[in-house]
């Protein structure tokens, strides 16, 4: 991934989702073209614990789609577990298996874009397809 698109990403997810208004204008007038498919999906590296602990401290719920959805009366909380919570709040991050943490890319990104081209071959294949379907 580009180092642009990669802060592109960092940004969104650390604006909950919502991306900055001029920003997304400015978007909206450019075409991303990918050299390569991206990895939409990766596993999260989280302690099982950690997990346990932000479960029972009721700071994230799973919800029937295997999400992690943090409480939103907690959002304001200060700790070592921001990132999940960003993650979280931006609907990023899914449990699997009561093992496993994934993290997702936030598809809506490639919506802030005039258009979007994918230059492979093996894109038909490919989970990036498959995560941008509505």
């Amino acid at each position: 991934m580009t180092d642009n698109l990669r802060d592109l990403t960092r940004l969104y997810i650390a604006n909950h989702g919502t991306p900055i208004r001029w920003i997304a204008k400015r978007l909206s007038l450019y075409t991303l073209i990918l050299d390569e498919v991206l990895d939409v999906i990766s596993p999260y590296p989280v302690k099982k614990s950690d997990v346990k602990i932000l479960k029972d401290s009721g700071c994230i719920v799973i919800d029937k789609d295997g999400f992690i959805i943090w409480d939103e009366d907690k959002k304001d909380y200060e700790s070592r577990f921001d990132e999940i919570k960003q993650l979280a709040l931006n609907k990023s991050l899914l449990f699997v298996n009561n093992v496993l943490l994934l993290w997702k890319y936030p598809p809506e990104i490639f919506r802030l874009f005039k258009k979007v081209y994918v230059l492979t071959y093996l894109f038909e294949s490919s989970i990036l397809k498959y995560s941008l379907l509505p």
